[in-house]
């Protein structure tokens, strides 16, 4: 990828280039780019790690997620944190951290609904973890998150015995 380098921060040429920062991040090649030097002075990144809402009046963004499925993620499900959930012969544990530099925890499902006259959001994504909002006019206050299945053994085994869960969540009803 052809960076236009003086348009970032040393700190943010290191972190690219650096594996345990976001060297392994997926960047477009083709957004971003600068048309008179042709080189990339906007990183564009694909994946979906947070939920947007948006104000059907004004089609404005009025609430984003930012970064609390990841934390508060990482902070329950350490062991499995942005796994893939596709190789059958690796464990959750053993894909732990694969997702983190294509698509986090790419939220694929969303339901809404209410409990206890409370308005709930819930997503959920590739790596079988349901999290759980609640609804505060335009904003949302997380709750909690939930993983079901077990990880102590490789997915063909889980399938096996149906002890896999919630594997690559694309749909919630």
């Amino acid at each position: 990828m052809m960076l236009d380098r003086p348009s970032f921060d040393s700190q943010t040429l290191l972190d690219i280039e650096d594996d345990t920062r976001l060297g392994r991040i997926h960047m477009s090649k083709n957004d971003g780019v600068n048309p008179l030097f042709g080189k990339i002075d906007t990183i564009h990144v694909f994946g979906g790690r947070s939920v947007s809402m948006i104000d059907s009046a004004t089609m404005t963004r009025a609430y984003e997620t930012g970064s609390d499925l990841e934390s508060n993620q990482i902070a329950q499900y350490s062991s499995t944190f942005n796994g893939d959930c596709s190789s059958l012969n690796l464990s959750p544990t053993g894909e732990s951290d694969m997702r983190s530099d294509d698509m986090g925890p790419e939220p694929t499902g969303l339901a809404i609904g209410t409990v206890d006259g409370v308005a709930v959001l819930v997503t959920g994504g590739r790596n079988g973890v349901l999290s759980v909002f609640s609804m505060r006019g335009v904003a949302a206050l997380y709750e909690s998150n939930y993983r079901d299945g077990a990880t102590n053994e490789f997915w063909s085994g889980l399938y096996d015995k149906n002890t896999v869960g919630d594997a690559v969540i694309t749909d919630i009803g």
